[in-house]
């Protein structure tokens, strides 16, 4: 690197609180010695500047009520046209058909309305990133996901930047039920903006693969999201210890969401053998229907929800378990290519991985002989392979050393960052 400090942007459609990716890659060129600014989106709980691990976090102001104002009446108008067409379709049908045909219209209302709103977010905050990246002179880039790409292309545009991308997931096909419109759309967006980065980066060889066949674009390189090596072994908390005593835990941590199969999860407890609880850690939308499973099922004594951490605590609170549970359903190609942060916080915490059979989870966990994978459909298939990594106390305990031993041999942030690094260096 030259004497004088590259300057890096960084974008991200968030208020960087619980982004950890983000964090980690900005603390980690902040080390290196560039000047990194992460522009991000102000929320009620963050503060417009912060002063963080060396680097600075600017985060700016969306106009809500333009916003919402704009939604509401392409929404209107949508639905209009939809009722309009539906009193067509229906005209002279029994009240069967005419129920079935209701149903739909509010399914496609539902799907506007959310691919609309979410089309004008990415519009106002591109915009709105790219109004307060061009105050300052970068010579980097680092665009977070598709969502927040645009924006580093106006950029390049006007100050001739560099621009790594950082596809932290297939982000064309992260909901499963978005309509063909939608897709194609942001796909043939996605295909413009790529060939404008000067590098692009993906958090696992698979979506890596993905990116270069679909959009014939070469050298993506993959990133793993891993944790800090020293942040990881200074404390372990027995909360949970002392209050499962004689117990082993499973732990699933993270957001609850739907399509991450945790109601299968909730399911699967009621095959366990008697010296296993499952215990839930986070929050989400989709809590009260895993509750409901559990209350429905009357898993009371098996199942357990404690209150979420602070991100940068996940790992340490992660220490009082026993094994770590991933159990996503492969309902999108996002889902079935996906390498979520949870399976690395394990590792380092020295669990046992029990996770789903998708390609890049199963060749972390089955090539280092950290767990098993099972067929997350299936709440008995999820049962047995917990009951059978427990049933073998010696497996179990040698699996939770090698799981600390391959977190700090293989996958930390500390070595997947000098990938990173590396990239501002040469680019």
């Amino acid at each position: 690197m030259s004497s004088k400090r590259k300057k890096i942007c960084m974008f991200a459609t968030n208020d960087i609180i619980n982004d950890p990716r983000v964090q980690k890659e900005a603390e980690i060129a902040a080390k290196a010695g560039f000047e990194v600014v992460v522009i991000g989106i102000l929320s009620e709980r963050s503060k417009v500047i912060e002063k963080k691990d060396g680097y600075t976090i600017v985060r700016v102001k969306v106009k809500i009520k333009a916003f919402s104002n704009i939604r509401k009446a392409i929404t209107k108008k949508v639905r209009q046209a939809l009722e309009c067409k539906n009193e067509e379709l229906v005209a002279g049908k029994d009240k069967i058909h005419v129920k079935k045909k209701r149903i739909i219209l509010k399914q496609k209302i539902k799907m506007i309305m959310r691919e609309t709103s979410m089309s004008l977010r990415l519009l106002i905050h591109n915009n709105i990133l790219f109004r307060e990246a061009k105050k300052h002179k970068f010579d980097i880039c680092h665009c977070n996901d598709l969502d927040s790409l645009l924006a580093g292309y106006l950029l390049k545009k006007k100050t001739n930047c560099k621009i790594v991308y950082d596809a932290h997931e297939l982000w064309v096909e992260q909901e499963p039920d978005s309509s063909m419109l939608w897709k194609y759309f942001f796909s043939k967006l996605e295909q413009f903006l790529i060939k404008k980065a000067d590098q692009v980066i993906s958090v696992n060889c698979s979506i890596c693969r993905i990116l270069e066949e679909k959009y014939k674009i070469n050298n993506a390189i993959a990133v793993y999201n891993a944790p800090f090596l020293e942040k990881s072994f200074v404390h372990k908390p027995k909360d949970l210890r002392k209050k499962f005593v004689n117990k082993k835990i499973v732990l699933y941590q993270g957001r609850y969401t739907f399509f991450r199969g945790l109601e299968q999860l909730a399911k699967s407890s009621e095959y366990f053998s008697d010296n296993i609880v499952l215990v839930f850690r986070g929050y989400g939308e989709a809590e009260k229907k895993i509750k409901d499973i559990v209350n429905d099922l009357k898993l009371q004594d098996r199942v357990f929800f404690v209150d979420p951490v602070p991100m940068e605590e996940m790992v340490l609170f992660a220490t009082d378990a026993d094994i770590g549970v991933i159990p996503y359903l492969p309902v999108s190609a996002n889902n079935l290519y996906c390498t979520p942060n949870k399976i690395f916080e394990y590792l380092m915490a020295g669990l046992a991985v029990v996770a789903s059979d998708i390609p890049e989870m199963k060749k972390i966990i089955v090539e280092n002989e950290l767990g098993l994978v099972f067929d997350p459909f299936s709440p008995l298939d999820i049962a047995e392979k917990i009951n059978s990594l427990v049933k073998d106390q010696d497996k179990l305990y040698n699996i939770k050393k090698r799981s600390l031993s391959i977190a700090e041999n293989k996958y930390n942030w500390n070595m997947e960052g000098k990938k990173l690094i590396k990239i501002y260096n040469n680019i």
